[in-house]
């Protein structure tokens, strides 16, 4: 018999955004990385939410500029931009510092790997006290059978265990500052999104910058819900690692039938939402944009929708 279809994914961005929608219990990673600027609001509605945050290397010296109160978990980098009296004041309140030297990966790539251990740890963990509480579940009716030597064995087990699914142990990756700088970092850190698109510790990986919300669509079905609050309408699709044969979607001012996306060829730039949910089926990996409204970057008073 032949598989069943995957369902489609959902990416919904008010979890990532503002901290509401689907998948709202969570956790998130914030990483800053060092390649352009992130807005001070911005960075500060995400850092404040974030179970695990880190920078990538040179990300701590403009976090340190902004004196947030919270330090990062750690920086992890070659170092190489890191500021010495930056390091300093890090490491006197805690923030571990892990030096990776290899020059074949950059500084993003080594941050998502750590966090990535760090969640699959996580991961680690849960699965482990999943095992344990599902035989705890299992020692009331082993003693009323007579097969614990100990009856005193029941009374000393944890019932607080967490029954969190390893699935939903998965992170939330926020990247901010890894746009609006030199090109060739922009390049180089979007590549990340390929890189990582098919890591098992991450439910998903999200960049934002000034203007954008960045994500990939790995080849299948896709809904994706913009964040009222955080996102305006304007969007895009854009075929970043190379050309999406056939794409389809439902919910835009312009949808797509099958149509092919490549650069040198059809790029669907500023196009728009029209429907709460928008749906996509790509047949390779394809980039979605969406646009940020400017009160949610800058903590200003609504004025756009």
């Amino acid at each position: 018999m032949a598989d069943l279809p995957a369902p489609p994914r959902l990416h919904d961005n008010a979890h990532v955004l503002s901290g509401a929608g689907e998948g709202s219990g969570r956790r998130l990673a914030v990483v800053l990385a060092n390649a352009g600027a992130a807005p001070r609001a911005l960075l500060e509605r995400l850092w404040s939410r974030a179970t695990i945050a880190i920078c990538a290397d040179g990300g701590a010296n403009g976090l340190a500029e902004l004196g947030f109160d919270r330090c990062p978990d750690a920086v992890v980098g070659d170092l190489d931009s890191l500021l010495d009296d930056v390091r300093a004041a890090l490491e006197a309140r805690g923030t571990q510092i892990v030096l990776e030297p290899s020059q074949d990966t950059h500084d993003l790539d080594k941050a998502l790997r750590w966090v990535a251990e760090t969640a699959a740890d996580k991961q680690s963990s849960l699965r482990a006290a999943e095992s344990t509480a599902a035989t705890n579940e299992d020692l009331p009716a082993a003693r009323e059978e007579g097969s614990l030597e100990h009856a005193g064995q029941h009374d000393r087990t944890d019932q607080s265990l967490p029954r969190q699914s390893i699935r939903d142990s998965a992170v939330d990756v926020v990247v901010l500052g890894a746009l609006g700088g030199r090109l060739d970092h922009e390049m180089v850190n979007l590549n990340m999104l390929f890189t990582w698109a098919d890591e098992p510790a991450f439910h998903r990986l999200v960049f934002v910058s000034e203007q954008s919300v960045t994500f990939l669509l790995s080849p299948g079905c896709h809904r994706i819900r913009r964040d009222p609050a955080a996102e305006l309408r304007t969007c895009g699709l854009v075929p970043l690692g190379g050309t999406c044969a056939q794409v389809r979607t439902a919910g835009l001012k312009w949808d797509l039938d099958g149509a092919s996306l490549s650069f040198g060829g059809l790029i669907s730039s500023s196009n728009e939402v029209v429907s709460d949910l928008v749906e996509v089926e790509t047949s390779a990996p394809l980039l979605w944009t969406g646009t940020l409204r400017r009160d949610f970057v800058l903590d200003e008073a609504a004025s756009e929708s």
